[in-house]
Formats: structure tokens, C-alpha cells, sequence
């Protein structure tokens, strides 16, 4: 988490283990979720309906081509606090992390449009990595260690 001494303005949250998450996913979160919301009856339409799906189907983070990448993360920080090495910091903190957890490789997903994040990646040292009905460049893998 990144404070700015009077709030949150950024985060980093991920896994060492996505099989492990989706897992206690699966058995923890997802009948708690099931007393409020519904799946959906078709398929999503609206951002808003492509998180609930996601939200129901975490199995979709378990992709054979990440297989060999087992942690993954998310990051975000509001934009008036990028460009001043807190997401590197953020990254490298969170990788040493997962890599002492065991893993030794993690993935992230951007979107290809996003040439900021893209750019900021690379420079990280991430490169992408092909998975199979994905556009090329949404998944990005960099080495723990």
C-alpha cells in the first residue's frame, strides 16, 4: 500500500500461488458471493458484467500458457503519484516477496492499449508472453529472482 501520509493513493495485491488463490477462491469467497449476487444468464455486455463474470469464474486466471508464471499481481496508483519510482518500488517490493513464498516467475495483464503501463513494464524488465485467445501483448511475465 502507498500512503501519502493522508490516505491510500496506490496498491499492489497479487499471489504467490494463483492455482492456491483460485482454489480458496472457489471455496472461501465465491458461496459468500452467491448470497448476493447472481451469475449471469448470458454472456457479459457491460464492464460491469464482465467483472461479475469474472468474479464467478475464477478459474479463467488459470491459463496453461502462465502455468509456468504462478504468482501474478495488480497494481495501481492515482495518477498524480506516477513517475516518481513508487510503482517500481511497489513491483520490486512484491516480487521479492512472492519469490521468498517460492514462486519464481509472475504475470500481470494489461490492457494492449495501455502504452503507458506498456512502456513502464519494459522498462521493469516484463515481457509478454503469448496465451491462446488473448491479444498479443495482454500478458506479461517477469522472473521473481
Amino acid at each position: 500500500m502507498l500512503d501519502n501520509g493522508e490516505r491510500a493513493v496506490g496498491y499492489v495485491i497479487g499471489t504467490a500461488s494463483t492455482p492456491d488463490f483460485v482454489a480458496a477462491y472457489q471455496q472461501r469467497w465465491l458461496p459468500r458471493l452467491r448470497g448476493r449476487y447472481q451469475p449471469l444468464s448470458g454472456p457479459p455486455v457491460t464492464e460491469e458484467e464482465h467483472r461479475l463474470d469474472v468474479m464467478f469464474h475464477p478459474e479463467r486466471w488459470l491459463l496453461p500458457e502462465l502455468a509456468p508464471h504462478p504468482a501474478h499481481l495488480h497494481i495501481n496508483l492515482l495518477a498524480e503519484h506516477r513517475g516518481a519510482g513508487h510503482g517500481r518500488e511497489l513491483i520490486s517490493t512484491f516480487l521479492a516477496s512472492v519469490a521468498a513464498a517460492g514462486a519464481a516467475s509472475c504475470y500481470l495483464g494489461v490492457r494492449p492499449e495501455n502504452l503507458n503501463a506498456r512502456r513502464f513494464y519494459a522498462t521493469l524488465g516484463w515481457r509478454p508472453v503469448q496465451v491462446r485467445g488473448a491479444e498479443p501483448g495482454t500478458y506479461l511475465v517477469h522472473p521473481t529472482g
